[in-house]
């Protein structure tokens, strides 16, 4: 078929070429994962299903402050909510271990 490229064409094909690319997790696999609030005053750990107190975000890079919310993935690492979750919209493991989050 001969004809001329549309910018339809264009964009079908840029469409095309991200999800191949995308080895990132959608929305809906991001917010399965349990999220919690740091409370300093209460120290537990990740196998009590909550962070420990005096920790970093190893995204960020900055402490973890009281009444912050964190994300916990399956590995049980921990990071800032917006954090992780624009890292697993381009990756979906732990930017730690490389584990899988599913």
């Amino acid at each position: 078929m001969n004809r001329d490229f549309t910018s339809n064409d264009y964009d079908l094909l840029l469409s095309l070429d991200d999800n191949i690319n995308n080895k990132g997790a959608t929305n809906t696999e991001i917010i399965k994962l349990p999220v919690h609030k740091i409370d300093k005053n209460q120290a537990t750990n990740p196998e009590n299903n909550g962070p420990t107190t005096n920790e970093t975000c190893c995204i960020c890079l900055c402490e973890m402050e009281n009444g912050e919310e964190v994300r916990t993935l399956p590995c049980k690492h921990f990071f800032h909510v917006t954090c992780i979750d624009q890292w697993l919209k381009v990756n979906k493991v732990c930017p730690v271990d490389k584990k899988a989050i599913n």
